[in-house]
C-alpha cells in the first residue's frame, strides 16, 4: 500500500486501534492524516428530526413511547438494510428530517479510509447513505502486526444504559444473523430491570427471545413464577387474557399515564402507558400514593393511584 495517499486523508479509526496507530504516525511523520472516530462520523452525519415523530412511530408501527424513543435514537446511525421495520420506519420519518448539508463537505473533499478491529456495518451504512466513498485498510497495510488475538462477537449480550452500547450491540446482533443465519437459534437477549426498552425493540427488530427484567420481589407471585419458567423459548414477555382473568385489574384514566420505577413522583419513568390500557395489580394497598402493578406485556412499576381506577 502506498501510504502517502493517507497523507491529508481522513482515517476513520476503531478506538481498539488509536495507540497503535498514534505510534504509527510518530514512525512516518510526513503523513498528516485527519483521525475520526465513529462518534465524530456520526456528528458531521447523522440527521435530526425538525418535528417529533414519536407519535407517528407510535401511531404508524404501533410501538410504546419508550420504544418508538429508542428507535429515533437508532436511526439516524442504522444500517437499514435487511430490515424491513427500519425501513418502513424511515419513510415514515422522513417528512420530520433536517440535515446540515455544510457538514458533509469534509467528506467529499478528502479520501476516505476504514481501520475497524471488527466490521461496523452501521458505520459503513451511514457513509453509503451520505454517497461517501470509502477504503478499509488493515494494520497489515500499514507494517503493523497486531499481536492481541480477537474473539467472535458473544452470542449471549449484557445491554447497559448507554445509546453507544445499544448501537453496537444493534450492529453486532444484525451481522451474525446476517453471517450465520443458520446459528440464528443459539442468540439469547439478557436484559437488567432499568434497561428493558432497548432489549425489547431488539426482539421486535431480530424475533429473538428476551428475558424477562426480573425483580425478587416479583418471585412470590405465582402468574410471574409460571411466565419466568418460558421466558427461554417465547420471542416476548406478555399476558393472556385468560391468564389474567383471576388477577385484579386497575384501568388508566388519562389519556398518558408514566410508570415510575419507585413509588415516588420524580422516580424514573420506565414506560408510558395509554388511556383505557389495564394494569395488573400487585399489591393491593397503595404506597405513597402509588399502586405497584405490572403491564400485560411484564413491565413492572408504580402508577398513582388517583389515575386509574378498579375494573
Amino acid at each position: 500500500m502506498n501510504l502517502e495517499k493517507l497523507n491529508k486523508s481522513i482515517i476513520i479509526l476503531d478506538r481498539a486501534y488509536q495507540g497503535l496507530f498514534l505510534r504509527f504516525l510518530n514512525q512516518h511523520p510526513t503523513i498528516n492524516p485527519i483521525l475520526m472516530t465513529k462518534t465524530d462520523v456520526g456528528a458531521h452525519l447523522s440527521f435530526s428530526y425538525e418535528e417529533d415523530p414519536t407519535f407517528l412511530l407510535m401511531k404508524e408501527l404501533n410501538f410504546s413511547y419508550h420504544k418508538a424513543k429508542n428507535l429515533l435514537k437508532l436511526l439516524p446511525f442504522a444500517d437499514t438494510s435487511a430490515l424491513p421495520l427500519l425501513q418502513k420506519a424511515m419513510e415514515i420519518i422522513a417528512p420530520c428530517i433536517k440535515q446540515d448539508p455544510y457538514l458533509k463537505r469534509l467528506f467529499y473533499q478528502k479520501k476516505v479510509f476504514l481501520l475497524e478491529a471488527v466490521e461496523d456495518q452501521e458505520l459503513k451504512g451511514l457513509l453509503k447513505r451520505n454517497n461517501i466513498s470509502f477504503e478499509d485498510i488493515l494494520l497489515s497495510d500499514l507494517g503493523i502486526e497486531e499481536k492481541v488475538s480477537r474473539e467472535n462477537p458473544p452470542r449471549i449480550l449484557y445491554f447497559a444504559n448507554r445509546h453507544d452500547q445499544y448501537l453496537y450491540t444493534f450492529s453486532q446482533i444484525r451481522k451474525e444473523i446476517l453471517d450465520h443465519p443458520e446459528k440464528k437459534d443459539n442468540i439469547r437477549i439478557l436484559t437488567s430491570e432499568s434497561t428493558s426498552f432497548y432489549p425489547e425493540l431488539f426482539s421486535d427488530l431480530f424475533a429473538l427471545p428476551v428475558s424477562f427484567p426480573v425483580r425478587t420481589s416479583l418471585l412470590s407471585n405465582p402468574l410471574v413464577k409460571k411466565k419466568l419458567s418460558q421466558f427461554s423459548s417465547i420471542r416476548a414477555f406478555s399476558f393472556s387474557e385468560e391468564e389474567i382473568q383471576n388477577e385484579q385489574l386497575v384501568r388508566v384514566i388519562p389519556n398518558l399515564l408514566n410508570i415510575r420505577f419507585a413509588a415516588e413522583k420524580d422516580a424514573m419513568i420506565v414506560t408510558v402507558v395509554s388511556q383505557d390500557d389495564e394494569l395488573i395489580l400487585l399489591d393491593k394497598e397503595p404506597i405513597n400514593g402509588f399502586y405497584h402493578i405490572i403491564t400485560k406485556t411484564g413491565i413492572e412499576g408504580y402508577c398513582m393511584v388517583k389515575f386509574v381506577e378498579l375494573v
